[in-house]
Parts: structure tokens; sequence; C-alpha cells
């Protein structure tokens, strides 16, 4: 069972995809919310992916796409890390109307680990039952004050109004000073239910010692390495969505 729809957002309609058992009918079942990273969509590869086992395994899953990103409302430019954490929330509080969901948990992959993480920390365990991360980037903070973003450079002592980053993304400047006063870490370890990071050894964009980083603050945490894997996880989609699924089928 597919079905497209939207979510009311605060910043617009947030467009959204839910995929269940069709041989599930029935009060009582799991559902896994995917957090996509910056300049991607629900359609992420390891969201897709993830999807897909999870559905083997019998559990729902959710994937939506962020305002200003995929078939979502709102500018580009208008997104922050925070706006990102009310769109969540949003969907969160969505979920909450579906009768037969019986719990929630999250994902979050690159950004997306970020969103998913802080959020969790926020609502708390058990609003959130398990959370999951795909090479979450929580340098954001420092790369901020640096100037760099994923996609593109800027004068740090001179934040431009609207960055362009990759084909036509333009990121604004709200991202940039928001980002640089994240509690990301301090957010995230307030989450107290089960965590696992996944991790890919050649990932050059956001290196392991980062997710690695989440495993040390969310106490009782899991930490995994995929060896080889890169951040978009391509060359180890089936490793990485099955260690995910398998992981969530436990936990949830």
């Amino acid at each position: 069972m597919t079905e497209s729809f939207t979510i009311d957002g605060p910043c617009g309609k947030l467009s959204a995809v839910l995929e269940r058992p069709s041989a599930s009918m029935e009060k009582g079942d799991p559902l896994v919310v995917f957090c996509h990273g910056i300049m991607d969509t629900k359609d992420a590869a390891i969201g897709v992916t993830l999807s897909e086992k999870l559905l083997e395994t019998g559990i729902a899953s959710l994937r939506f796409d962020f305002d200003g990103h995929g078939e979502s409302e709102g500018p580009t430019y208008g997104m922050t890390v925070l706006t990102e954490i009310d769109d969540l929330k949003a969907v969160i509080e969505y979920t909450r109307s579906l009768e037969w969901v019986s719990a929630v948990a999250l994902c979050g992959h690159s950004l997306g680990g970020v969103v998913a993480a802080m959020t969790a920390g926020q609502v708390g365990f058990p609003s959130v039952k398990a959370l999951l991360l795909y090479a979450p980037a929580g340098k954001i903070k420092e790369d901020a004050w640096r100037g760099y973003v994923v996609g593109g450079g800027f004068d740090p002592d001179n934040i431009p109004e609207k960055m362009p980053l990759l084909g036509d993304f333009l990121l604004g400047r709200d991202y940039i000073t928001t980002a640089r006063e994240l509690p990301i870490h301090e957010t995230a370890a307030m989450y107290k239910g089960p965590c696992c990071i996944i991790h890919g050894t050649k990932d050059f964009i956001v290196r392991p010692e980062v997710g690695e980083k989440f495993h040390d603050v969310i106490q009782g945490s899991e930490f995994r390495l995929i060896e080889g894997g890169r951040h978009d996880f391509l060359s180890c989609l089936e490793e990485a969505s099955i260690m995910g699924a398998e992981w969530l089928k436990d936990k949830i």
C-alpha cells in the first residue's frame, strides 16, 4: 500500500509518501519516518531502499520532503535546521492521527540525521521509540564558522543573503547564522532510547569520526562502520539498508 499526500507544515505543505505492508490492516503497527539531507528529497536512494527493506520485515515507513526541497512548498533559502525540526515535529504530530500506528521511529541521513537526532532529543523516548542515523552531519556548526557548506563556500565574515549551491539551490543567510549556534550534540544527548549510527569508512564529506561523536554522547547507542561506504551509501545500499531495517525491527 503506497499513498502520496501532503502534511500541513509550519512553512507550507510538505509532500509525503506512506508505504505500508498490504497484509497489515490491523492496529499496532510501527512506523519509521525518514529525513533526507540538504539538497536531497524523500526519494533519496538510502531512504527508498530502507523503506523497501522495512516493508519486507512488515514495517511501514513515511518519507517526506522538508520545506524548500522536492515537492514541498517554501523557498530553499528559507530553510534552517530549526525549520526542519519544526517540519519533522509536524510530521510526528500527523502520525499521531493514524490510529494503526503503535510506535514511531526516526531515521535521518546527513543533515537529516542532525534534524532527527535533535528532534528525538527534544521529543524524547518513548515518543520516538528508536533513532537510526546514517552519516549524520554533526560538523555543520564548525563548517558554518569556517565558511563551508556542502556544494559551496562563503566568506565567514561577510555572509551573503543567498548562496547558490549545486544546481539552482539557493541557501539563505539564516541557515548559516542558525547553524553557528546549534546545540547539536547537547540536544541529541537528551535522547534516552535505542540509537544506531551507521557510517561508511570512505565518507569524505562527513568523516566517520563525526558520526562517532553522536555515539559518544547518546547513552547506550551503537556505532557501525560499513567498509568502503561513501556518504550517499550508493556503493553499499543493500548492506546499509538491510543493516538499518534489521536493527529497527529489533527495536520497534
